[in-house]
């Protein structure tokens, strides 16, 4: 136990070494602006998303929203409210603040059709092995598996732009599937295709968290990988998947310390929050 001591002693002195000389992963981001109608009079409680963070418009029509970007993508910002047409902008990729204003657009009264659309294909694993008593859920669970061949179809409710007139509410469909043992996926699904789509699922198995080498245990080679990718170099075999082990949406150096406390025993259970 002392000699396990001695090493997280050693561990944490490096990591933090490591740290300061390092920035971390990923990129804050911060959209704001204003959301106003094509009169110039601002709209007042539209819902402003920017993937899971969400926020809604003062009474000035203003928001601010932000988020960490891993890997310092782009980050999209929707903006939606009742009687107008969802509006969709993005960042420009990297740290910072940027301004992105709205100007919505008003729903257009007419008639609107929407078409039953089915959605079918295969879930697989990484392999390429068909995964059996998969669910298939939409906007809610459909009661639908996959069979023995991995093959699902699935009926979706979509818009019908062909024989609609005005400006319709289209809402972004996706179809998901969940399997034990493997992490779920999802697919997009365009909502104005009314046309028979091939949706092909390949599930990855479910996290490890901590087993960043893949080798089925966590230990202190898995502390030291982490703090490898933190740095800038990228060992053979590792999995970003299993490497996030506080669950803050980043591999950080803070996740290397979490994993060589696991590994002496000062916590017991991964993730943690």
């Amino acid at each position: 136990m002392k000699t396990k001591k001695a090493i997280l002693i050693l561990l944490i002195f490096g990591f933090v070494t490591v740290a300061t000389t390092w920035a971390q992963q990923g990129c804050q981001v911060t959209a704001y602006g204003t959301v106003t109608d094509i009169s110039g009079q601002p709209v007042a409680g539209a819902t402003v998303i920017a993937d899971t963070s969400a926020t809604t418009t003062s009474s000035l029509g203003g928001y601010s929203i932000s988020r960490i970007q891993i890997n310092c993508n782009s980050m999209y910002v929707r903006v939606s409210a009742e009687g107008y047409i969802t509006q969709t902008k993005y960042t420009p990729g990297g740290d910072g603040s940027y301004n992105l204003d709205f100007v919505l657009e008003p729903e257009v009264p007419g008639e609107c059709f929407y078409c039953t659309s089915t959605v079918s294909g295969y879930v697989r694993d990484e392999q390429g092995n068909p995964i059996t008593g998969a669910e298939i859920i939409t906007l809610a669970p459909t009661g639908i598996y996959t069979a023995t061949d991995g093959s699902y179809a699935v009926d979706v409710t979509v818009f019908d732009s062909e024989n609609s007139t005005g400006i319709c509410p289209v809402n972004d469909l996706f179809v998901s599937v969940e399997a034990a043992g493997y992490n779920p996926s999802e697919l997009f699904v365009p909502a104005e295709t009314c046309s028979t789509q091939t949706k092909d699922f390949t599930m990855s198995a479910a996290t490890f968290y901590g087993d960043s080498s893949g080798d089925g245990v966590v230990n202190i080679v898995d502390a030291l990988m982490i703090a490898r990718f933190y740095i800038g170099f990228t060992d053979n075999g590792f999995i970003q998947s299993n490497s996030d082990v506080n669950s803050d949406g980043q591999i950080t150096i803070v996740d290397a310390l979490v994993v060589a406390q696991y590994y002496v025993g000062l916590i017991t259970e991964l993730p943690i929050n």
